[in-house]
Order: C-alpha cells, then sequence, then structure tokens
C-alpha cells in the first residue's frame, strides 16, 4: 500500500455491486459483516449472544449468507419462520441480528438498550451496573457502536466484562476518526487494548477499518503502535474493530495504565 502497512479488502471479488455498499457504519455494514465473520469463523460458536443496542445489518437473508460462506463459515440450517427481519435500522428494512447470529450458531440472542421504542430484549441503562441476571451469561457480547453514546465508558467496559462468561468473546466497532458528534466520544486503540489486557482478557486483535477512494471500498488495517501518525490522518471516517477472549475472572474491573506508560 505504499506505507509498509499491508491494507486487506473487506469486498472480495472486486463486484462491482460490493463497490457501491457502504463502507464503515455504525451497526453491521456488509464490510463489517464480513470482518465479523472472518474473525469468528475459526471459534466456538454456540451459546447465547448480547448486543449492546440493536445492530442494524445491511443486507437481506441470501446476501448475508453469501458472506458468511466465503468467510468459511456454514451457516445454521434456519425454517422460514427464523428469518426475521428489522425495520428499526439505518438500512431500513434488513435481516433481524437475531437472524444473524443463529445463522453464525448461537441459540439464544438478546439485546440491552437505554430506549424501550428499540425493542430490546431488555430495557438497561448501560452506564449503571449491569443487573446481576445478566452477569455471566454470555459467550459472545458485540457492541456495533454504543460505548460512544453512554458517558461513563468504564462502566460500559465494565459491565461488558461481567457479562460474558469465561472462555466468551467480547467484540466491539466503535469509532476512531472522523465522527464529530455522532456520539459523546471517539477512541483510541490503546483504551481497548489497555482495558481488556489488565481485565483478564487474551487472544486480543484489533484493526482499524476504513473506505477510501470514490467507490468507497472499505480496507482494514491490522493494528500495529508503531503507525499510529498514519492511522490519525485517514481522510474519512474509521472504526476500530476489536475481538478478545475473556480467559480469567478477576474480583474486580481493573482500570488501566495507558500501556505507553505502564512500564515507566
Amino acid at each position: 500500500s505504499g506505507n509498509g502497512i499491508p491494507r486487506i479488502d473487506l469486498l472480495q471479488g472486486g463486484q462491482r455491486r460490493d463497490c457501491r455498499e457502504t463502507g464503515p457504519s455504525m451497526g453491521l455494514s456488509r464490510p463489517t459483516i464480513r470482518l465479523l465473520a472472518r474473525a469468528l469463523a475459526p471459534k466456538r460458536r454456540s451459546g447465547a449472544v448480547v448486543t449492546f443496542g440493536k445492530s442494524g445489518i445491511e443486507g437481506q437473508y441470501e446476501q448475508v449468507r453469501e458472506i458468511l460462506v466465503q468467510e468459511g463459515i456454514t451457516p445454521a440450517t434456519l425454517d422460514a419462520a427464523q428469518i426475521e427481519s428489522d425495520s428499526l435500522t439505518q438500512f431500513g428494512r434488513s435481516l433481524h441480528q437475531d437472524t444473524l447470529f443463529r445463522m453464525l450458531g448461537f441459540s439464544t440472542v438478546h439485546s440491552l438498550d437505554y430506549f424501550a421504542a428499540e425493542q430490546p430484549t431488555f430495557q438497561v441503562d448501560l452506564n449503571r451496573p449491569l443487573p446481576d441476571s445478566l452477569r455471566g451469561q454470555y459467550d459472545l457480547l458485540l457492541d456495533a457502536g454504543t460505548t460512544e453514546h453512554c458517558f461513563d465508558v468504564s462502566r460500559v467496559l465494565a459491565n461488558a466484562v461481567a457479562a460474558l462468561k469465561p472462555g466468551g468473546y467480547v467484540c466491539h466497532l466503535l469509532p476512531m476518526t472522523g465522527w464529530i458528534d455522532h456520539g459523546f466520544y471517539s477512541f483510541s486503540p490503546t483504551l481497548l487494548l489497555d482495558f481488556y489486557a489488565v481485565n483478564g482478557f487474551d487472544e486480543l486483535e484489533l484493526k482499524i477499518v476504513f473506505s477510501r477512494g470514490l467507490l468507497g471500498r472499505t480496507y482494514y488495517f491490522d493494528y500495529e503502535a508503531a503507525h499510529t501518525g498514519l492511522y490519525a490522518n485517514f481522510p474519512g471516517p474509521s472504526l476500530l474493530f476489536l475481538l478478545g477472549r475473556k480467559a480469567s475472572v478477576l474480583p474486580e474491573t481493573v482500570l488501566p495504565l495507558q500501556g505507553a506508560y505502564a512500564s515507566q
């Protein structure tokens, strides 16, 4: 890519219809569905999922199924009653998030949201401690653009840790640059990496997702701290994608020092 960093295209095959799809967005656009599938393909995919907010899914059943197959996942067989649509998303009437996670192999899908109009499974204020009934219940937690809308970020991240079973995975898709007034915050990679590293998580991987060019094709970089100057100067919106596994349970949430200074 001219700067020594491998650039990986999330839209396979050079299909012209893919070039016209949306780029980075909150919720799951087709490129970020692909990235999620790519990250989860080698992982155990069963049990219960919880989402912070309800995630819009860009695409219909067959379009999403094609992406999963291309990324090495054999989607679970669903009957017609299990294939649901959702009209309460930025993508218009499209696949319901519950259907996506059932296709991935999960049997239970819950959602947490402050607003009843979003029709979450549980109406929860993530600025407050997670209810005891939701602690340690989930094998995967997806936050596709909710943390930035909550004022108490440390509490939201602590709630993510608390919701997961040992061995469960957390996945965040959050704004990094170019999202002025989208929420309260945009984030640096060090926040997620340092927080989860000191709170019992391993298998941490972080990618930066962005679009480039007139056709808006979507790419990602595997994050490397040595290239932070490049990441700060993307011409358009960029996102952080983090996946990590809860390897151990700590007695309480640890507030990290920034990794760059922790050894001083």
